[in-house]
């Protein structure tokens, strides 16, 4: 019930869930970098919020501190992870981008970092996954 309740609030889903979670719960906590299965973990996510199934939200990369804000759906059409934020070194979670567009597109080489999805959408597209 509280799910629900979360997920029809006046201003919709909340970000609160990080990105490196999100990828450690889709890949059941397996995904290494070296590995293959980090890309298909990382196109599954894409597809998600390419298709508007997730919603998610991130800060720009402008050189300052930007507030989150939601990020638009088609910008995950064309977009690209990073993977920094996978590094074990905390200021490249904070200090380069996670995503950014594969070609120059109307965002103009947006790039997102503190990139966060909703935890119970999350869950609610991936419910084998641990919580």
């Amino acid at each position: 019930m509280a799910e629900i309740a979360q997920l029809t609030l006046p201003q919709g889903p909340i970000p609160d869930m990080p990105i490196r979670e999100l990828f450690d719960l889709v890949g059941r906590g397996t995904v290494d970098p070296d590995t293959e299965g980090l890309r298909e973990v990382g196109m599954a996510i894409l597809d998600k919020l390419a298709t508007g199934q997730l919603i998610g939200w991130g800060r720009t990369h402008d050189g300052r501190i930007a507030p989150l804000a939601e990020i638009r759906r088609d910008y995950w059409r064309s977009a690209a992870w990073s993977y920094y934020f996978l590094a074990d070194d905390t200021d490249k979670l904070h200090q380069d981008p996670h995503v950014w567009p594969l070609i120059n597109t109307l965002d103009q080489g947006e790039r997102y970092f503190d990139v966060c999805v909703n935890r119970i959408q999350a869950l609610r597209i991936w419910p084998g996954a641990k919580k």
